[in-house]
């Protein structure tokens, strides 16, 4: 269902008059100096607490997507309707193993391992590992190379399996099929992506 997502402005006003809506991108000129700040120490989030209050939003949950997004999402990736099988939340995770400017099928990737996975004790390292990582103010990591960015990907993936499960992440011929569902491609395949 659609609902009013608080957030505090960290672009400039009328920000999409001229493009439209887009993604925020890495050194994007429409986000100002204060909003910079705001996005890195996650402080433009904390208005949210008040969806969370008036159970728009759980503390932990896949995160909400503008409406714009969602219907050019559902259109453009298979099985992206699924990450609303539970309440968005304020952290999920994708925004704890992935990165700020992921795609939203890497997202979504996240978001499916997270909803099969999902546990009280899970919730509870999720929101200690984003609460953490808003008070050091660490940043988004920026994407370099595509073989690298598939590489450090790939790695993202194994530490959240192994988070998950508390033990490494199984070789591709031991994974049980929802767990092979779950995990990345393997470097060098060549593939983008691909439907998670």
């Amino acid at each position: 269902r659609s609902f009013n997502q608080y957030k505090l402005r960290t672009m400039v006003k009328n920000a999409e008059d001229v493009t439209g809506p887009v993604p925020a991108s890495p050194a994007d000129a429409r986000v100002t100096r204060l909003g910079n700040l705001l996005r890195r120490t996650h402080i433009d989030e904390l208005p949210q607490m008040l969806n969370i209050l008036r159970g728009d939003m759980s503390l932990v949950g896949p995160r909400p997507e503008r409406t714009v997004f969602v219907q050019r999402h559902v259109r453009q990736i298979q099985d992206y309707p699924r990450r609303h099988a539970v309440r968005p939340g304020l952290a999920g995770l994708a925004q704890v193993y992935g990165d700020y400017y992921s795609t939203p099928r890497e997202k979504l990737r996240y978001d499916l391992l997270y909803i099969r996975n999902r546990s009280l004790g899970l919730d509870l390292q999720l929101f200690a590992s984003a609460v953490g990582l808003a008070l050091f103010g660490l940043t988004p990591r920026r994407r370099g190379h595509a073989r690298v960015r598939h590489r450090r990907e790939e790695q993202r993936w194994r530490r959240a399996y192994q988070a998950l499960r508390g033990e490494g992440a199984p070789d591709a011929d031991t994974a049980r099929p929802n767990e092979a569902a779950a995990r990345p491609p393997e470097a060098g395949d060549g593939s983008n992506g691909g439907s998670a």
